[in-house]
């Protein structure tokens, strides 16, 4: 068994709900609504890494800036999901910004068929087909 005592808030001290997302090599992607970050630990449960900063608005969108963030999810290509207020942004593994698109988001999922479906507040579910990276 692995146990990470105090994941997120052994890093920045305050955590509110916690989110997580754990790629096919079992790296773990975690986020809590009030840390306005992602936090990555290695398949042994090492911190690798840290993204992300507060958005001073909602609806001001910068790439990497959350204001309210909802969920998580990492798809088969190792791209991370992350919901924020009306934006789905996305990131490599390194936490990159790639790109975002549009929508109010209460679950965020992805499967091993290269599509993301989510949960929306009026109890919508969409699914969204993924692309391949480019060079995949």
């Amino acid at each position: 068994d692995l146990v990470i005592p105090n994941a997120i808030s052994s890093i920045v001290g305050k955590v509110g709900e916690a989110y997580m997302a754990v790629d096919g090599l079992g790296n773990m992607y975690l986020l809590s609504n009030t840390t306005y970050a992602v936090f990555k630990y290695s398949s042994q449960g090492k911190f690798v890494n840290q993204w992300g900063s507060e958005s001073p608005e909602p609806n001001q969108f910068q790439p990497g800036q959350f204001y309210d963030m909802e969920g998580i999810a990492v798809d088969g290509y190792g791209r991370v999901y992350v919901s924020d207020v009306d934006t789905i942004q996305v990131f490599d593994s390194t936490g990159r910004y790639i790109n975002n698109f549009e929508g109010y988001v209460i679950a965020i999922a992805a499967d091993g068929q290269s599509n993301i479906y989510v949960s929306t507040s009026g109890q919508q579910v969409r699914k969204y087909v993924l692309q391949k990276p480019s060079g995949s």
